[in-house]
């Protein structure tokens, strides 16, 4: 079953209804985002993505990217400038 809480806290089914309340909520966010002053979000360090790859998990499912963490992992430090160039335009 698939259903959404609209900000009243009503339940919505009808894909119209869960549609039309994402696009509202979708429109405020881009406002919300626009009025950031992005020159405070603090950016992401090489030895941050780094690290994180080091936890990750061998040998597990891969996930929306279809990238298995092992080649992440072979293409060394460019693919750690690659990917830490990727979140910060994220």
């Amino acid at each position: 079953m698939r259903c959404v809480k609209d900000e009243n806290q009503k339940i919505l089914v009808r894909d119209e209804e869960i549609f039309s309340n994402s696009i509202q909520n979708f429109g405020e966010l881009i406002v919300q985002c626009q009025d950031m002053n992005r020159n405070y979000m603090r950016r992401i360090s090489e030895s941050e993505v780094k690290e994180a790859l080091k936890r990750k998990k061998s040998r597990k499912a891969v996930g929306l990217d279809g990238i298995p963490i092992g080649v992440w992992r072979y293409l060394g430090e460019m693919g750690v400038r690659w990917l830490t160039n990727l979140f910060n335009k994220i």
